[in-house]
């Protein structure tokens, strides 16, 4: 240990509580692949420890502790005091998902899940979803789901698309629907021209409606001519045509007239 931090440490008050049981322990994957990090309080690397000093992390941003480390730092830390990362400040120790939905900005609560592994997050993937749904940045909800396994993202998709149906940004909603399967985006078809419906934009309408197989975009071609009869790029409309088979298209043929006509006149 450094004599600096030495120095430091023999002027805090002493609190003998071993503190370490609550800490969560890096893995051997993780170890390995961090080999090159060291350890904030001795800055002697992580990759090269014995099994007496197994190292710790923080649960947000991973900042890397020797256990021999940490339980130096809880002896001579303020005795209510929950131990902290001297970098970050992040808790050292596990945050459970209920005060994680207590945590005010969204963005911390997508850290302190990220602190989990994908495994963990998996099996409380309703609290997880809980935690998502409470948040109002669309983009904090991306990442959040994003953390889960695609595996567990397809056996949740009914609360998927409850959040879809949430969210302002097209871009972010194109994302979530591209997590799933073109087979599992054919089963919410409703759901899905719900939020076509509400779009304003050509590209990501052609993109979402892409998405989509034959046969569905077929059964909605109504909705898919009312769609069409309020955009203007004559690009996207004519992306978005040519998803429909021909036999649909000469239903609708009165329809294409007129959106030629319009667009020849803009």
């Amino acid at each position: 240990m450094p004599h600096e931090v030495k120095l430091l440490l023999d002027v805090l008050p002493i609190d003998d509580q071993d503190c370490t049981t609550s800490i969560p322990k890096a893995t051997s994957a993780e170890q390995k692949s961090h080999e090159g990090d060291v350890c904030v309080i001795c800055i002697d690397p992580i990759g090269t420890l014995t099994e007496a000093v197994d190292p710790f992390k923080c649960t947000t941003i991973v900042h890397w502790y020797h256990s021999n480390c940490i339980k130096e730092l809880k002896r001579h830390s303020v005795a209510s005091a929950s131990v902290k990362c001297l970098l970050c400040m992040a808790p050292l120790k596990p945050i459970s998902f209920a005060e994680i939905g207590q945590i005010e900005k969204d963005w911390d609560r997508v850290a302190a899940l990220s602190s989990y592994s994908r495994t963990d997050l998996d099996n409380h993937a309703i609290q997880v979803l809980g935690i998502i749904e409470s948040m109002n940045d669309d983009r904090c909800r991306l990442a959040a789901l994003n953390l889960l396994s695609l595996r567990q993202i397809l056996t949740i998709h009914d609360a998927m698309f409850k959040i879809i149906e949430r969210l302002d940004d097209v871009c972010y909603i194109e994302c979530l629907l591209e997590l799933l399967p073109r087979e599992t985006l054919a089963l919410h078809h409703d759901a899905m021209f719900k939020i076509i419906e509400r779009l304003d934009d050509a590209y990501y309408i052609k993109n979402i409606l892409q998405l989509l197989p034959p046969e569905t975009l077929a059964l909605h071609h109504d909705a898919i001519f009312k769609i069409i009869e309020r955009l203007d790029d004559a690009y996207d409309i004519k992306k978005i045509l040519q998803l429909l088979p021909p036999e649909t298209l000469a239903l609708h043929h009165d329809a294409i007239s007129t959106i030629i006509g319009r667009l020849n006149d803009s």
